[in-house]
């Protein structure tokens, strides 16, 4: 049979049978969204987590209360301790002095920029240049784009366009920063040696400088903390609690479970205790939300697919004997009724992944509603603030699909549907026709 007439007879037979093929269609469109959605929300955290895995603050524990005197032996005793990444006590991570560039002042903007420390790990991936390596000093790593004002909590909607400056202006260039502290004044000039991508990382004010600098600028200033204080900072964040229970269980620390806010008792300064411990940017509790919600998808999926597979071939088995006896009345040969019918299959799965994708976008943008309307609302109670706060850090998860997940999905759902239809035909045409009408 040429081509040209398998085309027209599927084609035929879509529209003949439409009433049957609409219930088959949405049975399959539904396969299809949920099997986009389970790739959605694999492929998003995934990427976030990636994104946000080079970022200190993401798997920190800390900050620890220490003396001075024994910082040497409590750091080897970590660093002794698996998982742990590196030690950090606050002299190496803090430049307490004010920090402003006139060469970043724009629109009434102070020009004050946020400093944060960073080693090669720790440095955010570059867009442009290169990341900071542990031999640099005088170096610096900017967003793409800057809004020259540390001040920026609860500014954000009143920034302007033209509020923000180009990170790229920069690159390959000096930028000067001025430390002021209330006895000393340090003008210190960096090397702009790569941009970051300020949406990705959700930071418009923040310049990354090499961790062993920022001690050197913190001696030039005659800085000497008043507390002292050593943070941890963990290979990955699944291992956070793995670690927090070897910190206990070495002495150095006194509680076993990650606390969500700092405790307010830091005046025992005799002992080495734990201040506080805390993970920023996406919590312990927001991960654990993210691997349940997965679980409880994943088993619902793999429950609704069976669900609507079986009477998607329970519909096929009963509605297609009735064609096929048909189509063998008609004089078609077995090997051309498959090829008919397979070909009306892939239509109905081709038509079903267009109307998924669409239906898929739209309930995307519904979630989206939905979240940012929670977001916005005003919400009495430690329980509604600590669900309304789950889903401002999971609504920061960017919704993006995994283009190749999604071809190789949608290619297998068609190879199934195939497989299956042609596994059902073959068992059915074996029979005769008086048997296959009966």
């Amino acid at each position: 049979m040429k081509v040209k007439t398998l085309f027209k007879l599927a084609v035929q037979r879509l529209k003949y049978n439409r009433k049957r093929n609409f219930i088959i269609t949405i049975l399959m469109m539904l396969i299809a969204i949920i099997i986009l959605f389970l790739g959605m929300i694999q492929y998003s955290i995934t990427k976030y987590v990636e994104s946000m895995e080079n970022n200190m603050e993401l798997r920190t524990l800390g900050d620890y209360l220490y003396i001075p005197s024994k910082y040497q032996e409590i750091k080897n005793t970590i660093n002794n301790i698996e998982n742990v990444e590196m030690v950090v006590d606050e002299f190496e991570r803090t430049i307490h002095a004010g920090q402003e560039s006139k060469q970043l002042q724009k629109n009434g903007t102070t020009g004050t920029v946020f400093l944060k420390p960073a080693n090669s790990k720790s440095c955010p991936e570059v867009i442009e240049g290169r990341k900071i390596s542990n031999n640099d000093k005088y170096v610096i790593i900017l967003p793409n784009k800057i809004y020259a004002n540390n001040q920026i909590e609860g500014v954000n909607n009143q920034i302007k366009e033209s509020d923000y400056i180009s990170g790229e202006d920069f690159l390959g260039k000096e930028l000067s920063i001025e430390f002021k502290t209330d006895e000393k004044t340090e003008i210190i000039k960096f090397e702009v040696i790569g941009i970051y991508d300020s949406e990705k990382y959700n930071d418009v004010s923040t310049p990354y400088i090499p961790m062993n600098t920022v001690k050197m600028i913190n001696e030039q200033l005659g800085y000497e903390p008043k507390a002292y204080f050593m943070t941890i900072v963990v290979d990955k964040i699944e291992n956070l609690e793995k670690v927090q229970k070897e910190l206990y269980n070495a002495g150095i620390i006194q509680e076993t479970k990650i606390e969500e806010e700092a405790s307010e008792d830091t005046t025992d300064s005799n002992i080495l205790e734990t201040n506080f411990s805390h993970v920023t940017n996406i919590s312990l509790k927001t991960l654990n939300i993210i691997k349940n919600v997965l679980v409880v998808a994943l088993l619902s999926s793999a429950i609704i697919l069976l669900f609507l597979l079986i009477i998607t071939n329970i519909n096929k088995t009963y509605l297609l004997k009735t064609d096929l006896g048909i189509l063998k009345i008609e004089g078609y040969t077995n090997k051309d009724i498959q090829k008919i019918i397979i070909l009306e299959n892939i239509f109905l799965c081709l038509i079903s992944i267009i109307f998924a994708f669409i239906g898929f976008k739209i309930l995307q943008l519904i979630m989206n509603i939905i979240f940012e309307n929670i977001i916005q609302t005003n919400t009495v109670g430690i329980t509604a603030m600590a669900i309304k706060e789950q889903i401002y850090y999971i609504s920061k998860i960017p919704q993006s699909l995994d283009i190749k997940f999604s071809v190789i999905s949608m290619a297998l759902f068609v190879i199934i549907e195939i497989a299956s239809t042609y596994l059902i035909n073959k068992k059915i045409l074996k029979k005769n026709i008086k048997k296959i009408l009966e």
